[in-house]
């Protein structure tokens, strides 16, 4: 069930130790995909802008459903990607083996300069692992930090992931959820409204500095702002 550390092309890590083995973890994706796409009516929109990028990515998202990670991994089938995860989430009973197994990262505490410290260099190791088909890894943020169910509003950004997507020079692909009214079928069976899931295309840094970071996330927040005031409701 776990990979080792065997080297690509260049030293880069193929994956994590204690982290599920690539078939195991596409089983699980594919299993997520399942419930989601049948409790949301997940209809994903611009998956070629992960698909055509063969490097590592960061990417990131509004937090607007408890399963909205599963969203984001069904959106990502065919790459090996990681989330960033509360720390707390390491430590239930159940979920926690996944959330470790997953090779996810858990998110320092505000003010915690050692916490910060190693959490970046944790994220930065998984942006140099490479899948079996020697594609870089997705990391992903929810930037906002907190859930905000069926939000039509983004909440303050942390600047985390734009920071580590700029001292790694690796871009960052601004996802959103929007929710829509369902049609009259779906009401049949679920009176929640559908998701649909929008991928950006990937927007590169332009340098290593906070100044740099902060235009990054600018950048995805407006990419972000312009689906959501599509939403029908929230």
């Amino acid at each position: 069930m776990r990979t080792g550390h065997s080297k690509s092309a260049g030293g880069a890590k193929s994956s994590g130790s204690g982290t599920f083995s690539t078939g195991f973890f596409h089983t699980i994706v594919a299993l997520l995909w399942g419930i989601v796409r049948v409790w949301y009516g997940l209809k994903v929109v611009g998956r070629e802008n992960l698909i055509s990028a063969s490097g590592p990515i960061i990417t990131v998202s509004n937090h607007v459903a408890a399963l909205d990670c599963g969203m984001i991994a069904s959106a990502q089938l065919g790459r090996r990607f990681a989330f960033t995860s509360l720390a707390s989430n390491f430590r239930l009973p159940v979920a926690g083996f996944f959330v470790r197994h997953l090779g996810c990262v858990p998110v320092p505490s505000r003010g915690n300069d050692e916490e910060r410290a190693v959490f970046a260099a944790a994220v930065a190791e998984r942006l140099r692992w490479v899948d079996a088909r020697g594609r870089g890894w997705v990391v992903h943020f929810f930037p906002e930090g907190a859930l905000r169910p069926y939000s039509a509003e983004l909440g303050e950004f942390r600047h985390g992931a734009f920071t580590v997507a700029c001292q790694n020079n690796v871009p960052v692909v601004p996802v959103v959820i929007t929710w829509h009214k369902a049609g009259p079928l779906r009401r049949l069976l679920r009176r929640k409204p559908r998701a649909v899931l929008t991928i950006h295309p990937p927007i590169h840094p332009l340098g290593p500095t906070p100044k740099d970071a902060q235009a990054l996330a600018a950048l995805c927040r407006a990419a972000m702002c312009s689906d959501l005031r599509f939403q029908t409701i929230g």
